[in-house]
């Protein structure tokens, strides 16, 4: 381990003491290959004392080193160094009035530029939070008036029907949109603006009377409800072959799309405003299309689609679909569900709706009897005789229920009961006992002597009212006995 610990010593000073690593200046320092064979002090005073070009980027003329360079070249390297200089001073490595930037003409990574403007999306607003800011400014404060008077008489109008309802929404939908092309403050708006400004406010009243004017109990929606609800759940054993579904549901991405369709059509449910009902149904079927063109790897044609949204529905259940489309009817623009893409979607809802209703064993090429044993239907009884059975049942059960707990109730309460009249009685007693000897305390006081305190107090008044002027008078107390 010595030897070779001196070897390498040895090794080392026969390195260091080699001539031709001393700097060409012959100035005691070592040289480096970068510097041409000077020191670093040397090169400097070579660089400053050289003659300077012209042009401040001029470089020296481009020498090759040795190997141990590494391939670098002189004006390379002074190059990096003047680009390093002009950083340091101004803080940036590229800035507007740079010396490398005048003088080329170039932008320095202009791949990295261009990808950031176009990272930089415009911000978008939504047109509803436009219109409530428009309904702040004092011009508009006739058109908020107006919207809360018509609001007002639609909630508090209690006698008048759910369709009697829709007609009024649509008269004042009629007048609003006339009254906006007269008013000083939208009049000069184009037609997209006011076609936004009158979806503020089909949005804004819609879901401020959403809780009176949805599924109320003077209509049938409800019930209707209950029906599809019960139609859907009968026709679970269907499969896609029954209805010539042209998905290939073994697609990852097909299963994707049909997965993201139902999320939207479960949605519909919980949105308030027609417009947002009918932008679920809309990203529903924009999903089942995707999912058809996918796996048919191609357009897909409306005799494609029908199938395919009714055995989405089948296959989701949603719920309270038909009050959501009754909704939409009475309450949306005309305008918004008889044209359009969303118009174009809402319409096959409906009419997939009204097949489910109305399957029938021809519709999927089977025996009545097959059919007939599939639903479950016995004795020739209807979905809705079905359903009111099982609201019998359920009504008998509720009953039954309800009538167990009243039971249990009045037990809780007949003990309760009995627990109070014996704490009454032993409250008596002892009402009794306490008056007996607040009785006999009194009587035994009345009865005994007055204390000998008292007693001397009498005898001095009376020694003090014989020895008065008034002694005669006939009004002194006698003495009383000892």
């Amino acid at each position: 381990m010595a030897e070779f610990a001196v070897s390498q010593e040895e090794k080392y000073s026969k390195r260091l003491s080699n001539p031709d690593l001393r700097c060409k200046n012959k100035c005691g320092f070592y040289g480096n290959p970068i510097y041409h064979g000077y020191c670093s002090k040397c090169y400097k005073e070579l660089v400053r004392d050289a003659p300077k070009p012209p042009d401040a980027l001029q470089t020296f003329p481009e020498e090759q080193v040795d190997s141990a360079s590494g391939g670098l070249s002189f004006g390379k390297f002074n190059m990096k160094r003047m680009v390093m200089a002009t950083a340091k001073g101004r803080g940036k490595l590229f800035k507007s009035g740079s010396p490398l930037k005048a003088s080329t003409g170039a932008v320095p990574f202009p791949e990295a530029r261009e990808s950031r403007k176009s990272k930089k999306q415009p911000r978008v607003v939504e047109p509803f939070n436009e219109f409530l800011k428009t309904l702040k400014k004092p011009a508009a404060q006739d058109i908020v008036q107006h919207l809360k008077t018509f609001r007002k008489h639609i909630t508090e109008k209690m006698s008048a029907t759910v369709d009697e309802q829709g007609e009024a929404v649509q008269d004042f939908y009629t007048s609003m949109g006339e009254r906006l092309q007269t008013h000083p403050l939208f009049r000069s708006m184009n037609e997209e603006q006011q076609e936004d400004m009158m979806d503020g406010i089909e949005k804004h009243l819609t879901t401020s009377i959403y809780q009176k004017v949805f599924s109320p109990e003077s209509c049938d929606d409800e019930m209707k409800d209950l029906l599809l609800q019960r139609r859907i759940r009968m026709l679970h054993w269907l499969e896609p072959q029954h209805l010539d579904i042209a998905l290939n549901l073994h697609n990852p991405e097909v299963q994707d799309m049909i997965s993201t369709g139902r999320q939207e059509l479960w949605s519909i449910d919980t949105k308030k405003a027609p417009q947002d009902k009918l932008s679920c149904i809309a990203k529903c079927c924009m999903h089942l299309m995707a999912a058809l063109r996918i796996s048919q790897d191609g357009p897909a044609s409306a005799d494609e689609f029908l199938p395919s949204l009714i055995f989405m529905i089948i296959y989701t259940s949603p719920q309270h679909l038909h009050s959501n489309i009754n909704y939409i009817s009475r309450f949306s623009s005309p305008m918004r569900v008889m044209s359009g893409e969303a118009g174009y979607y809402f319409t096959n809802l409906c009419g997939a709706i009204s097949f489910i209703e109305n399957l029938s064993a021809e519709n999927l090429k089977m025996s009545e009897n097959d059919f007939n044993t599939k639903m479950g239907y016995v004795d020739g009884k209807t979905d809705a005789d079905l359903l009111l059975e099982e609201d019998d049942g359920v009504e008998d059960e509720e009953r039954i229920l309800v009538l167990k707990s009243c039971c249990q109730g009045m037990k809780e309460l007949t003990d309760r009961l009995q627990l109070m009249l014996v704490e009454a009685e032993e409250l008596d007693v002892k009402m009794k006992e306490f008056r007996e000897g607040l009785r006999e305390q009194v009587d035994s006081i009345l009865g005994a002597p007055p204390p000998r305190i008292l007693l001397g107090k009498h005898r001095e008044q009376y020694r003090i009212g014989l020895d008065s002027a008034d002694a005669g008078k006939s009004d002194i107390v006698s003495p009383q006995p000892p």
